[in-house]
């Protein structure tokens, strides 16, 4: 396995993973399984970068679960956001947002404050309320507050009744309706109604 690391980072390094792409993923998930992907995490990064961009991110969604989540817990997911937000919404999509609560508390939050919750709301609306049901909409009540308020601007509150009641109700008891009365009065009428 040493001289298998040390060739291919070389080969890396001199833009000639193994000419094809097929060979390049093949290597790589065998790298990975053998959790030696190449040594040291800048090269890690470059080349997870390349098979995304490629639209190859090592074939299977396991492998592409358990890498994304050790770049996530270097605090290396790709370096740029755009890649950080494209890989995300992928993993949601392919219902694996990393396997565990934790790092999907932790992803969506710093996706919030960088101002980038998926792109688009649909993404947003599903993931919030899938937080929501978990118990867990990010950790800390400024972000709830900041998110919900959102989501109300944008005039989804998470799609179902129940749920914006809930949440409501939530924010009422931790004295937080969203900081501003014009959006009390609003949330209050309807609600009324």
């Amino acid at each position: 396995m040493y001289v298998f690391v040390e060739t291919w980072t070389c080969l890396w390094r001199h833009g000639r993973v193994c000419g094809d792409m097929d060979v390049f993923v093949e290597t790589w998930t065998c790298l990975w399984r053998h959790g030696r992907v190449c040594g040291d995490m800048d090269v890690f990064v470059e080349t997870w970068t390349c098979l995304w961009r490629h639209g190859r991110v090592c074939g299977d969604m396991d492998v592409f679960v358990e890498t994304w989540t050790c770049l996530w817990r270097h605090g290396r997911v790709c370096g740029d956001m755009d890649v950080f937000v494209e890989t995300w919404t992928c993993l949601w999509r392919h219902g694996r947002v990393c396997g565990d609560m934790d790092v999907f508390v932790e992803t969506w939050t710093c996706l919030w404050r960088h101002g980038r919750v998926c792109g688009d709301m649909d993404v947003f609306v599903e993931t919030w309320t899938c937080l929501w049901r978990h118990g867990r909409v990010c950790g800390d009540m400024d972000v709830f507050v900041e998110t919900w308020t959102c989501l109300w601007r944008h005039g989804r509150v998470c799609g179902d009744m129940d749920v914006f009641v809930e949440t409501w109700t939530c924010l009422w008891r931790h004295g937080r309706v969203c900081g501003d009365m014009d959006v009390f009065g609003l949330e209050l009428s309807l609600v009324r109604s």
